[in-house]
């Protein structure tokens, strides 16, 4: 593969691990048609999206974490996004981010090995034929030559895919939340991974490769589940619609669902609180999926001490309250 196609597809992959959420692994719920992306995008201005203020009762001298819930897509015309979330990043002295995306030499090549199939395998003689076939048909709808992904890993196709479907719907990995604050960042705040780069594709590569094919099947069998279903995430994350989110994001696959997010969110959990030590004043910018639902990082910090407090803007008064805690 030409270097400058894999060094793309690799930051393709970096930015979209969680992207796998949007395919029928999910349960799709039922919402409006996926015709008016350009309205979703357009109303998502001035966003506040699901936002946090995390604290230490115990050391009321250190100062809050804020904790930002992103989309890892986007478009230009979302930004810039809510005062309140404008305020707070420019207040900050660093950024934390599950994963900085700029790669080592080193790290991009063992990502991609990490990738790559066993010598001389193709991933269409790990699915079934049928998959197979829609896999075909979707690389050429696409424009993907696919010899780029003939020796990938179903998991890692399945992400490459989905990023080129967001693109043709217009919200590029490049233009996700945490890339149009990681841009900013650049050159004026620290920048803090809240993973380590194997840890983060470890999710990915240690699943069984049932559950793989399975993340695979879903993603080329209907082209229209990733339109409906970014429309209903995305409108629900704009609006801070935090039942739609919890609904749109439920992983029926119960491996899926505890490499994804129950083992990442303690880790990541982890990563905060250390952070909370710190001196400086941090912004986190993490996936909404692991901020809502059943074992979110809000509950796991607060079953650490932390008082977490989710920050809005009601009639242009910003307002605090312990929402979303559980007992």
């Amino acid at each position: 593969m030409p270097r400058e196609l894999r060094d793309r597809s690799l930051q393709k992959i970096l930015s979209g691990c969680t992207v796998l959420l949007l395919t029928a692994s999910c349960a799709v719920r039922n919402g409006p048609p996926a015709s008016s992306i350009a309205g979703t995008v357009a109303s998502c201005r001035a966003s506040e999206g699901l936002l946090f203020e995390v604290s230490d009762p115990q050391r009321a001298e250190v100062s809050p974490l804020v904790l930002l819930g992103s989309v890892h897509f986007g478009n230009a015309d979302m930004y810039p996004l809510s005062p309140l979330v404008e305020d707070a990043f420019e207040a900050a002295d660093g950024l934390a981010v599950e994963l900085d995306p700029q790669l080592s030499p080193e790290d991009a090549t063992a990502l991609d090995e990490r990738r790559q199939l066993p010598e001389g395998m193709e991933v269409c003689a790990t699915v079934d034929q049928e998959t197979c076939r829609q896999l075909s048909a979707t690389l050429v709808r696409l424009g993907i030559d696919p010899a780029a992904v003939t020796h990938w890993k179903p998991w890692a196709v399945a992400i490459f895919v989905q990023q080129r479907q967001l693109e043709q719907l217009g919200l590029p990995a490049a233009d996700g939340v945490e890339m149009y604050l990681l841009r900013r960042a650049a050159g004026h705040k620290h920048v803090q991974s809240l993973e380590t780069l194997d840890r983060h594709f470890a999710a990915l590569d240690d699943l069984p490769a049932t559950t793989q094919n399975a993340l695979l099947a879903d993603t080329v069998r209907d082209p229209s589940t990733i339109a409906r279903q970014t429309e209903i995430l995305l409108r629900a994350w704009c609006t801070g619609d935090v039942s739609t989110l919890e609904g749109a994001l439920i992983l029926t696959d119960a491996t899926l669902r505890n490499e994804i997010l129950v083992k990442r969110n303690s880790q990541i959990a982890t990563a905060l609180a250390a952070l909370m030590k710190s001196p400086d004043r941090w912004i986190a910018v993490i996936g909404a999926a692991h901020l809502v639902g059943p074992d979110n990082i809000p509950d796991a910090l607060r079953g650490q001490g932390y008082r977490v407090r989710r920050l809005t803007t009601t009639a242009g008064a910003t307002t605090s309250a312990d929402a979303m805690s559980r007992p």
